[in-house]
């Protein structure tokens, strides 16, 4: 699981809350853009809101009592639930000014720092993170053996052991999870995955093994 961590707002960066390379958990600050615009904007949109707000509840009694049109306190209405919504995208982007890590796993290389100016467009995401625990195993298996490999995964669990490229070591053990639902023509194989725990991270993104 790889995930391509990117500002959803525009702004300069204030602050990076971790070193690259460092295993990160779910949930944790890893960047903060200034929040100043953002918070500015939030006190805006909420005194936008609270004024529509009173203007449509001071209409309401008046148009029950038919001194001001239906339209009228319609359109006041209409106006104070557009505010709010204001209002509450305007709380979303301030969110938005705390980047934090959608997954556990390992950062990678730091595209920006400091100082730099990001915004949601930018062709670099500003980290990588891998997620390392679990790890999944990809392989290629020639079709003459999709049907054993199934009957065997109907009785239970298929376990894959894994080794360094030229079969030498044991990297891991783990079960098979997916089977592909098509054979490749071109190489008449199935592509198969493995789920490995990877407790001691001997497994790495992009590594080539051995699997049996």
């Amino acid at each position: 699981h790889s995930v391509q961590v990117r500002p959803q707002v525009s702004g300069i960066l204030k602050q990076v809350f971790f070193s690259e390379g460092d295993t990160v958990k779910a949930g944790q600050r890893l960047f903060q853009i200034d929040p100043a615009p953002y918070q500015a904007a939030l006190a805006s949109a909420k005194a936008a809101w609270e004024n529509a707000r009173v203007n449509a509840d001071r209409l309401e009694p008046l148009a029950a009592k038919d001194y001001a049109t239906p339209q009228e306190y319609q359109n006041a209405r209409t106006v104070a639930d557009q505010a709010q919504a204001a209002y509450q995208q305007a709380q979303i982007n301030l969110g938005y000014t705390n980047i934090r890590a959608p997954i556990s796993g390992r950062t990678g290389s730091l595209a920006v720092k400091s100082g730099n100016v990001v915004a949601p467009n930018d062709s670099t995401p500003l980290v990588v993170i891998n997620q390392m625990k679990p790890i999944l195993v990809q392989f290629q298996l020639p079709q003459q053996f999709l049907s054993e490999v199934r009957s065997y995964q109907h009785r239970g669990s298929v376990h894959i052991f894994v080794t360094h490229e030229d079969g030498s070591g044991n990297l891991g053990e783990g079960r098979l999870v997916f089977i592909d639902n098509t054979v490749n023509s071109d190489t008449g194989t199935v592509m198969m995955k493995a789920r490995m725990p990877n407790s001691r991270e001997q497994l790495w993104p992009g590594q080539f093994v051995g699997v049996r």
